[in-house]
């Protein structure tokens, strides 16, 4: 997450579940949600799941 003032905002306004949308949306201030990374490292195949 790279602070913004979108960001900024909705953290002052305690709208912290929308943040996730922000991130999804802001690739090029560099922002990458941690389920969009995982999934690029395992198209990768550098990260690999389990079922147990």
């Amino acid at each position: 997450m790279v602070c913004v003032p979108a960001i900024k905002n909705l953290i002052r306004e305690d709208k912290i579940p929308q943040i996730a949308t922000v991130m999804q949306t802001g690739a090029q201030f560099g922002m990458i949600t941690m389920e969009k990374y995982v999934d690029e490292l395992e198209k990768q195949g550098l990260v690999a799941f389990e079922d147990d």
